[in-house]
């Protein structure tokens, strides 16, 4: 495993309590206080690495801090993590716009699972697809015809 040097300059976050301090073994935040490990961070650095080189151009690594180290890689509304199980998750979240009174619209949350990123990917874009394609169905069937004018 490679070692990653801390670079305040670069910090996982900013701000007093939850800019990450290394003190020996242990690379945490003061407002953590999970003991987060600096091992652990090296991991999710090379692991988000991996999986961003592993599903091409244009895919970012962002790694997080919460009683652990955590990554997540990202493109566009597309977003995927590793599982437990050793697995991926992809997610595409559809955001929302906001109505008039304020109400959110939401168009809604996709996701797949496999083992290698790629296929995640692949499966959620697919889910997204046939979203897309049943909502053309919908407005398609439900479109006004133009009125026609009685002269008289």
């Amino acid at each position: 495993m490679n070692t990653f040097e801390h670079d305040s300059d670069n910090a996982v976050s900013t701000g007093h309590k939850w800019t990450p301090v290394l003190r020996g073994d242990i690379y945490c935040s003061p407002g953590c206080g999970g003991r987060c490990k600096k091992a652990d961070y090296d991991k999710a650095v090379e692991q988000a690495g991996f999986v961003a080189a592993a599903l091409g151009y244009g895919w970012k690594p962002h790694i997080s801090e919460n009683l652990g180290w955590h990554y997540e890689v990202t493109k566009g509304q597309c977003t995927v993590t590793p599982n437990r199980n050793g697995g991926f998750t992809a997610c595409v979240r559809v955001e929302g716009t906001e109505r008039e009174g304020g109400q959110v619209e939401s168009l809604g949350v996709i996701e797949a699972q496999d083992m290698e990123p790629r296929e995640a990917v692949q499966k959620v874009l697919a889910l997204l697809g046939g979203r897309i394609a049943r909502l053309q169905r919908v407005l398609a069937s439900s479109s006004l015809e133009p009125l026609e004018l009685q002269v008289q």
